[in-house]
């Protein structure tokens, strides 16, 4: 991934969401990119919101300058990516993405939420892919099936997605257990909450004037 640097006066956050989703390998394509949600049907994985707000939790209080947090948000989700089999399983068209968000909780809001916030603990402790990407490989153990009693009280109730900070506390609070990391007071996600068609406009507005990052593999 080759991304633009985002233009001085913009919302820095928004542009790098913005090139995130048009230019990484992990996303092009699957990002809603003109509505705030993601229809039943959608081909889309995640709307643009989700991933703002995860990268919001992922890059908080990070000193990096905006390439290097960037370049790092690239790696982490391309990271994530590697240990969720069904998002690649999308991309090659072997699954419906509108399957995979029924099936599983990774393609929700709320997951990129607490994935954002257990990123954030490994970035916080080395930004060596080496020293944190062990602790990445036990995501590969999470069950991330709706079915899984385990998220049931904390992402779930009653079976239903929830949106809150609460729950995306104790969710995030799950996955650094079973991912080993220590406790920190840095793993509690920035609050959790739909958002609204005002939001997405303006995370469109802030960049404008970015153009969208190209692939490196286009």
């Amino acid at each position: 991934m080759s991304p633009a640097t985002p233009s001085r006066g913009a919302d820095t956050l928004a542009a790098m969401t913005r090139l995130l989703a048009a230019g990484s390998p992990t996303f092009k394509g699957f990002v809603e990119m003109e509505s705030a949600v993601v229809n039943a049907r959608s081909g889309k994985l995640f709307p643009l919101s989700a991933l703002y707000y995860g990268n919001r939790n992922l890059l908080d209080g990070m000193e990096a300058d905006t390439a290097r947090q960037l370049q790092l948000a690239d790696l982490y989700w391309g990271a994530v990516d590697a240990v969720i089999p069904q998002w690649e399983m999308v991309r090659r068209r072997v699954l419906h993405a509108a399957e995979v968000r029924n099936t599983y909780l990774h393609s929700h809001g709320i997951a990129l939420h607490c994935l954002g916030s257990i990123g954030n603990v490994l970035l916080r402790q080395s930004e060596s892919f080496r020293k944190w990407a062990p602790y990445l490989q036990r995501l590969g153990s999470i069950d991330w099936a709706r079915t899984n009693p385990d998220w049931e009280g904390r992402a779930l109730a009653d079976g239903r997605i929830v949106k809150s900070l609460h729950h995306a506390v104790l969710a995030t609070e799950y996955l650094r257990r079973r991912m080993g990391l220590p406790h920190s007071g840095a793993l509690q996600p920035a609050p959790h909450r739909t958002a609204s068609h005002c939001d997405h406009a303006r995370l469109k507005r802030s960049v404008r004037a970015v153009k969208p990052a190209a692939s490196a593999n286009s």
